[in-house]
């Protein structure tokens, strides 16, 4: 590839086709008693003018002016990344340029309907909710839980019944799902505590492990009390798996108490501390019975309205996924009644969560129509020197008066790269992943771009990495293909439409033509398509 032909063009493109900045947010503590409103289901529309209205209230007092609607191409793009986790095909791209007008709702219900929406989702979720990628693990079957994960997302369970199955869950790795979420924590009172209180709650009870938490009100009798609900999990595993294949069992037994060593008593004579049982106990609430299930209490206190933090936690990462920062970092500090507009906004959006009976698609299609995030990433003010442009840039994004410009994961490379030109990099995995209802087996995009958005790693696998290359050689001979070995509008077109989801202007299509002419056609090809997918504009979601 001679991308020495093309040494300004990204600056060229990312000058016209100039994008936004990036930015901030903050909160103040909080009793567990305090109840979650329950907000009963209102139609869509409603639900998100009730979120931009809160968010809109604090604009005046911040001076801050909202950006215009982002256009159809804009939304478009968008909408598919953070819903698909890629691009838009190119086939939609041309029906939006050939003047068809785009229904944002019917868009929205499409994609939340769509396996690609299962699939993204669903493996974002998996990855959260055991904190690694879902590859080989010698703990816990990733696959069957990945499955798992994403048939909720498929037939859009109730978020309530998700978190209970896998709390509850029993059986063998190699059946049943939730267990390999027990297994990934394998089986443990300790870890499966924190796990509980950091993925499903938004705390940091873990923190109260060892002493009293140093900036919550969180104590170490509530971190133990929790992890004394999974002291009768059994994990077995076989001598020999069945037929070959590895497998794990998971089982709660009728008795059994989680014991710690006693440090306030007398070490005995050989230096060790006895052991005391630890009291079953929920933050805020009386002893667990010691005859009753303790999962099935621990599900009950979770799934009850006057735990305030199940619907609220799942609202804010939804929010962070969608909007690109949580609407507070996390709730160890959450104030009921709060005033500031986060707060206002995530109890009114956990509200409706609980309502619509914890209906994810509902949210998702609440905050993807609302005002707030469809709104363009440009400022609509403009600034006289670069630093009054960075001060109007924090200040408008701490206030969501515009989208926030955020860099593409390596999911969201790969897939977006796969859409443009087909190209999955290893042929392979890609047959494999397909018959197994997936889209990758091994952990391709990690491998190919790294695991950190903005990264030397990543710049340096964008700029000549082998997944890159394939890419664009794979773009030259499609182009090829489609319209003739000559490079000419059409080509370039193309190019623009697949993987900026846009046509080039008449100033970007008269610059790459005029450089095309200087060498070969296909090696001009993939040198287009180099500088498209190295861009800015490519490799952020804005």
């Amino acid at each position: 590839m001679r991308i020495h032909i093309w040494k300004h063009a990204i600056f060229v493109l990312l000058s016209l086709g100039g994008i936004g900045a990036i930015g901030i947010a903050s909160i103040p503590n909080s009793p567990l008693s305090a109840a979650a409103p329950s907000i009963q289901p209102a139609s869509v529309t409603a639900s998100s003018a009730e979120i931009d209205s809160i968010i809109a209230s604090g604009f005046t007092a911040a001076q801050v002016v909202p950006a215009a609607r982002s256009s159809d191409s804009e939304f478009l793009r968008r909408v598919w990344l953070d819903l698909a986790g890629r691009t838009p095909p190119i086939s939609a791209v041309r029906k939006l340029e050939g003047g068809e007008p785009l229904d944002r709702p019917a868009l929205v219900a499409q994609l939340l309907t769509s396996e690609d929406y299962v699939n993204y989702w669903g493996r974002l979720w998996a990855d959260y909710l055991t904190g690694q990628r879902q590859v080989e693990s010698e703990r816990h079957n990733s696959q069957k839980f990945l499955h798992w994960i994403a048939k909720s997302f498929r037939e859009n369970t109730p978020y309530d019944q998700t978190v209970a199955e896998l709390v509850t869950g029993e059986g063998t790795s190699d059946v049943s799902g939730p267990v390999n979420f027990l297994l990934r924590y394998d089986a443990q009172p300790v870890p499966l505590a924190g796990a509980v209180s950091q993925k499903m709650l938004g705390l940091s009870l873990q923190c109260a492990e060892c002493h009293d938490h140093p900036h919550a009100e969180w104590k170490q009798k509530d971190f133990w009390g929790l992890a004394a609900h999974f002291a009768r999990l059994h994990k077995m595993v076989p001598a020999e798996g069945f037929e070959g294949e590895p497998f794990a069992v998971v089982v709660e037994r009728s008795r059994g108490e989680l014991t710690v060593p006693d440090k306030k008593a007398m070490k005995d004579a050989e230096g060790r501390f006895p052991k005391k049982t630890v009291a079953a106990q929920l933050p805020g609430e009386p002893r667990t019975s010691p005859q009753a299930p303790r999962r099935a209490a621990l599900v009950k206190w979770l799934a009850d309205a006057k735990n305030p933090y199940v619907s609220r936690h799942f609202v804010n990462q939804a929010w962070t996924q969608l909007l690109g920062e949580p609407l507070v970092p996390n709730l160890d500090h959450w104030q009921p009644n709060g005033t500031t507009v986060e707060l206002q906004v995530l109890d009114r959006l956990a509200g409706q969560f609980a309502g619509s009976g914890y209906d994810i698609r509902k949210l998702l299609t609440t905050i993807v129509l609302s005002d707030t995030y469809q709104r363009s990433c440009v400022s609509p003010v403009s600034s006289a020197s670069e630093e009054d442009r960075l001060a109007q840039a924090t200040l408008e994004l701490k206030h969501w008066s515009r989208a926030r410009q955020r860099p593409l994961s390596a999911d969201q490379i790969h897939l977006s790269l796969a859409q443009a030109f087909g190209y999955y990099f290893d042929d392979d995995d890609h047959r494999q992943a397909s018959a197994a209802g997936m889209e990758f087996l091994n952990d391709i995009p990690t491998d190919s771009f790294g695991k950190l958005p903005v990264s030397l790693t990543r710049s340096l696998a964008m700029f000549n990495g082998e997944h890159a290359r394939g890419t664009v050689v794979t773009a030259a001979e499609s182009a090829k293909r489609a319209f003739g070995s000559a490079v000419g509008s059409e080509q370039i077109e193309w190019l623009f439409q697949a993987v900026l989801s846009r046509q080039p202007t008449d100033e970007e299509l008269a610059y790459f033509e005029e450089n095309a002419t200087s060498t070969e056609a296909e090696t001009a090809i993939q040198d287009i398509a180099w500088v498209l997918i190295n861009s800015a504009e490519f490799l952020t979601n804005h």
